[in-house]
């Protein structure tokens, strides 16, 4: 039976075609170790992934990546751009939806309300960050990879930002005094173990030559070294160590 304009009668569904929807919404399901750990990684990555990035760190081939991806943005488990917005980015990405939140809460204890995450990413940050997580995995593996070496934490740019509310006082490159937030891209602490276990803390200021070298130096390497001595940042880590500027 065919609809037409002068029907309000509409074509009824085929029974196979009902029985299979309800076969796919009854086969999902959330992995608790591999899709956790994708989204968990995702959070912890200021919440935001390349699909190149899921596909090298949690798949073999990109078409499997592309598919798990599409389920558990159908189930809403993740988010990414849609049909209006996916010219506006640089490459393919997806980030924390809120069932995503929900989950990530829960498994840590953390009231919904007083756990914080990125809802969209800044269009104009994508590749910034998306390099900055390069980086940081990276960093990650080899901490793993070499026994001489442990990461003891990796503070994300949200974390960061938590942690250092205040702004710092510094002397700009003509000696003279300002104020300004210093909102580092990471801060991360790695253990040696050789010998005697020491610690060394490394402030991360990831930059992709958007800007000159002049104005980053002014901008960020200035006021950022100096935030490493000051009083903020020592009473945040309990520590009168300064980390390395990286």
């Amino acid at each position: 039976m065919f609809t037409t304009i002068f029907s309000g009668r509409r074509e009824p569904v085929p029974e196979m075609a009902r029985v299979k929807v309800e076969v796919k919404q009854r086969g999902f399901r959330f992995n608790q170790q591999r899709d956790y750990a994708l989204i968990s990684m995702l959070h912890a990555y200021d919440d935001i992934l390349s699909v190149d990035q899921v596909h090298r760190w949690f798949f073999t081939t990109l078409k499997k990546a592309r598919e798990r991806i599409s389920l558990l943005c159908e189930y809403g488990y993740i988010d990414r751009p849609d049909a209006t917005e996916r010219y506006q980015f640089p490459e393919a990405v997806i980030w924390t939806s809120r069932k995503a939140a929900d989950e990530i809460a829960g498994h840590l204890e953390i009231p919904i309300k007083e756990f914080h995450y990125r809802e969209k990413p800044h269009v104009s940050k994508v590749a910034h960050d998306i390099g900055l997580n390069e980086f940081r995995h990276t960093f990650e593996v080899a901490a793993t990879t070499l026994p001489q070496f442990t990461l003891e934490y990796w503070y994300g740019q949200d974390e960061c930002l938590s942690r250092f509310p205040r702004p710092t006082e510094y002397l700009d490159q003509h000696g003279e005094r300002k104020k300004k937030r210093v909102e580092p891209d990471g801060l991360c602490s790695l253990l040696f173990l050789a010998g005697k276990k020491q610690r060394m803390r490394f402030c991360i200021e990831y930059d992709n030559a958007t800007e000159p070298n002049v104005r980053f130096a002014r901008d960020k390497v200035c006021p950022g070294i100096q935030f490493l001595h000051s009083r903020q940042y020592r009473e945040a880590l309990n520590t009168e160590i300064p980390a390395v500027y990286l």
